[in-house]
């Protein structure tokens, strides 16, 4: 199975290939605390050698429910 439950199937390679006839070629990622993942994308745009100008990279939350935004502090350990 290369899908996470029904509840999710935005999330499933399968049925988005069923709902739209083309199959992702790119991984579909999910995550359990939304605070680290956001951190480790701005670790990995930091750590790229193709994005020269990263004085200011930030990363923001999204909560669906309240539609708040909310900034994630990277921490000064994070280059």
């Amino acid at each position: 199975m290369d899908c996470i439950p029904s509840s999710y199937a935005f999330a499933c390679p399968t049925a988005i290939e069923k709902e739209v006839g083309i199959r992702p070629h790119f991984a579909l990622e999910s995550f359990d605390d939304a605070e680290a993942d956001v951190k480790q994308s701005i670790g990995r745009i930091k750590a790229s050698p193709f994005i020269p100008n990263k004085t200011s990279v930030r990363g923001f939350i999204y909560d669906v429910k309240t539609g708040r935004l909310s900034e994630v502090n990277a921490g000064a350990g994070m280059r």
